[in-house]
């Protein structure tokens, strides 16, 4: 079961506080990605980040304006957007407008957990991958352990907002700085280590100057998974944030809008899920020195289904 928050937003519409995924248990010494997408909100409004438009692809996007915030120079238009993408998919789950339907009013920034979040969990540098030795032993072991602390792939962060989307990773070597996916002229400043006083989570300045700020203690989506069958699901220790709305977009000239929001929590099922594990017959042992014997035959696990909850 997954519990989510949901956040709404201070002209009467809503946004959600959270999200959830599902991920595999480890079987044996081995283990699946683990991998927790963002809310069905904060997915729609992200979800063409970082993919171009293909015109030739017969999909449809509609907008219809709703309205404009204006605070001086600054200017948030307010409209529902439906994408037709790549048509409904079997997990994909409606975001608070409707089945890709989404509610363009402000912006937000969410990720994909890939495994464990990378504020929190130290990157593991792979050793020479070339040989068998104890240091590969070491690194595959601690790179698969359910609680080990360390990461091994980046999290995936997209951002729409006032015209601009595209993606971003931290990092690995320091997480006070971003790298883009894709070449862009914003500067994007996390905050995950609380360098700066301000109640922000990313702030992100524009060419002209004018600032975005997202999340916070009053903004940000957390989600944790629950497993309601075969425990094949990873369940977090914690609530985990991956998604981040605007709170307040600053002008360089000093005008500013500002967005309120008031917390929500709900859990909804998210899929049903079966896996067929190929293993080594018996469990690994520390290879001593660097010779490390082969396995000797395979057993196969099928896992039964089971019902995961968001």
């Amino acid at each position: 079961m997954y519990t989510i928050k949901k956040i709404g937003v201070a002209f009467a519409m809503l946004l959600f506080y959270a999200l959830c995924v599902k991920a595999q248990a480890p079987v044996s010494q081995m283990n699946l990605t683990d991998v927790l997408p963002p809310a069905p909100n904060a997915f729609e409004l992200t979800k063409y980040s970082g993919l171009p438009v293909n015109e030739s692809s017969g999909s449809v996007s509609v907008t219809i304006p709703m309205g404009n915030l204006k605070a001086g120079s600054i200017s948030v238009p307010v409209s529902l957007t439906y994408n037709s993408g790549n048509g409904v998919q079997v997990n994909q789950a409606a975001s608070r407008t409707g089945m890709n339907w989404v509610l363009n009013a402000g912006g937000v920034i969410s990720r994909t957990v890939y495994n464990n979040p990378d504020e929190s969990n130290t990157w593991l540098v792979p050793p020479d991958m070339s040989g068998s030795g104890q240091a590969v032993y070491d690194y595959i072991t601690a790179a698969t352990a359910s609680s080990s602390g360390y990461d091994t792939q980046v999290d995936i962060f997209s951002f729409n907002f006032n015209g601009y989307n595209g993606q971003f990773y931290l990092d690995p070597t320091d997480k006070t700085k971003i790298v883009m996916i894709d070449a862009s002229n914003l500067k994007v400043e996390p905050n995950f280590d609380h360098h700066d006083a301000g109640n922000w989570t990313f702030k992100v300045t524009e060419p002209k100057g004018v600032r975005y700020y997202f999340g916070g203690t009053t903004a940000t989506e957390t989600s944790k998974t629950y497993s309601t069958g075969g425990g094949c699901s990873k369940n977090f220790a914690s609530p985990i944030p991956n998604a981040w709305y605007i709170t307040k977009i600053e002008h360089y000239a000093g005008e500013t809008i500002t967005f309120t929001y008031t917390p929500q929590n709900f859990d909804y099922f998210s899929d049903v899920s079966q896996t067929l594990f190929a293993g080594p017959a018996s469990p690994f042992t520390p290879c001593p020195g660097h010779d490390c014997p082969a396995p000797t035959g395979f057993n196969y696990l099928l896992k039964p289904p089971a019902n995961n909850r968001r």
